[in-house]
């Protein structure tokens, strides 16, 4: 019996994008085929995003996290670095590669290792607040407007409490943040006993001034919520 065919189509349809002087700039698309596993799987990547959309493509199918993943046969030689445009890679419909990578999940980590890891990771390339120029080249960056447009799609917000009006809005990531993952997701310790110190007194605290807005990248965590006692 054949294998199943796991598919990802990030757009169904050509998108017509405006760019600085108004003209409207088609984005082509390019249809990939590869296996990981001993599966076949394909997917549709734009010319005008990166190797690191490509990335987040690949981890979207099989949970192998960027960081991970070897890609073979994709181009000749060392695959060109995230930033680099999928158009540079002048890749052809059809092309088909190879991914080797452990999916998220199913690795053997080392505790004493992850206790060495810094408090903070400042992975920001550039300050936008600094540099206008790049700012300004962000802005009207054809992949960085369709990027923005497909989220806004995607997003679902659960509004449980009204907004305010003239409170600004807090947003707090629950992941590492407000709560402990390590030891919830290892069992070592029941959710409740994962919220940071004094989790609750802060909320409280900072509720009179703001709007409280709880982030989620990762759903699994999102019935810890009503055990941290947030719902």
């Amino acid at each position: 019996m054949a294998e199943e065919e796991s598919t990802l189509v990030v757009q169904d349809t050509v998108p017509v994008i405006e760019d600085v002087d108004g003209d409207k700039v088609p984005d082509k698309w390019i249809d990939l085929q590869f296996t990981w596993g001993g599966k076949p799987y394909s997917l549709s990547i734009a010319e005008s995003d990166r190797v690191f959309d490509l990335k987040t493509s690949l981890r979207d199918l099989t949970t192998v996290p960027i960081d991970r993943q070897k890609i073979l046969g994709l181009v000749k030689g060392k695959l060109p670095p995230d930033q680099a445009r999928v158009a540079d890679l002048k890749l052809v419909a059809g092309r088909k590669f190879s991914l080797i990578g452990t999916p998220e999940g199913d690795e053997i980590k080392d505790p004493s290792q992850l206790e060495n890891l810094p408090d903070v990771v400042n992975d920001l390339d550039v300050d936008f607040t600094e540099n206008m120029a790049a700012s300004n080249r962000y802005q009207h960056d054809v992949r960085n407007i369709r990027k923005v447009k497909e989220m806004v799609a995607k997003l679902n917000l659960n509004i449980i409490h009204p907004l305010r009006p003239g409170k600004k809005l807090l947003v707090l990531d629950i992941d590492y943040t407000i709560l402990d993952t390590k030891p919830l997701t290892s069992g070592s310790l029941p959710p409740d006993e994962c919220a940071r110190p004094y989790l609750h007194e802060f909320l409280e605290a900072v509720y009179p001034h703001y709007d409280i807005c709880i982030w989620l990248a990762n759903p699994f965590f999102s019935s810890e919520l009503t055990h941290l006692q947030l719902l």
